[in-house]
C-alpha cells in the first residue's frame, strides 16, 4: 500500500497555537479522503495532515511567522515532493525515481533520502528526520480538525 497524502511540519510549534476543533481523529481518519485538514502534536512539532496539498500548512506558517516543511507522498503517480516555506525556500520534486526539480539549498534532513531504495521509503525516512520521531508517532497521535478557510 502506498500513501497519497501531504504532511506538513511546523517545527517547534505547539498545536495549542493553531485554530483547532474539539474532535479528535486517528491518523487513519484524518488522512481519509474527504476529511478536513487536521493537526496533532508529535514531539516538539505540530504535524498537519494537509488535504489541500500543502496550502493549509503554508497558511498556518504565514500566520505564525514560522518555517514549515511539506512532504507530499504521491504513490499513485510515483511523485514525491519536499517543500520548505519561510526563511529558507526549498523545493525538491522526485518523479518516477528521478529528481525533476531541485531549487534551494538541501536540508540536513535530506541525508535520510539515501537510506532506502524505494521513493516512498526514502520520503518516510526524510519525514522522520525532519520530525526527529518515527513515523509510528504520527500513527499514534490524536489529530484535531483545523478551523481554517
Amino acid at each position: 500500500m502506498g500513501y497519497n497524502i501531504t504532511i506538513g511540519v511546523l517545527p517547534g510549534t505547539s498545536v495549542d497555537a493553531l485554530p483547532l476543533a474539539a474532535d479528535v481523529l486517528s491518523f487513519d481518519e484524518a488522512s481519509s479522503f474527504g476529511s478536513p485538514s487536521a493537526a496533532a502534536q508529535v514531539g516538539e512539532h505540530a504535524v498537519v495532515v494537509d488535504t489541500d496539498f500543502g496550502e493549509v500548512t503554508k497558511q498556518l506558517a504565514g500566520a505564525l511567522g514560522s518555517t514549515a516543511y511539506i512532504v507530499m507522498f504521491g504513490s499513485t503517480a510515483d511523485m514525491y515532493v519536499l517543500q520548505t516555506v519561510g526563511a529558507a525556500e526549498r523545493l525538491r520534486v522526485e518523479a518516477a525515481g528521478e529528481v525533476v526539480e531541485n531549487k534551494g539549498d538541501p536540508l540536513p534532513a535530506e541525508a535520510a533520502l539515501a537510506s532506502a531504495d524505494f521513493p516512498e521509503d526514502r520520503h518516510l525516512a526524510l519525514l522522520e528526520a525532519l520530525l526527529g520521531e518515527p513515523f509510528e508517532a504520527i500513527w499514534q497521535a490524536g489529530f484535531r480538525p483545523l478551523a481554517v478557510s
